[in-house]
């Protein structure tokens, strides 16, 4: 599991390689951040297939 900050605004991101934990994990971020009375939105989706070369010059 790991987790990074990304983007302009406050966002949180978790990584899982089990499939079983990830509602497990994000109810346990959520009442964290209710424990701090800041609202979240959990979103699980899966991951992309990779990164790909959309331009070869720069």
């Amino acid at each position: 599991l790991g987790v990074t900050i990304s983007g302009a605004g406050p966002s949180v991101i978790a990584f899982c390689k089990k499939s079983q934990n990830l509602k497990k994990i994000g109810k346990s971020m959520e009442r964290g951040f209710g424990s701090a009375k800041v609202g979240c939105d959990v979103i699980i989706c899966k991951p992309s297939v990779g990164p790909r070369i959309s331009r070869s010059k720069l």
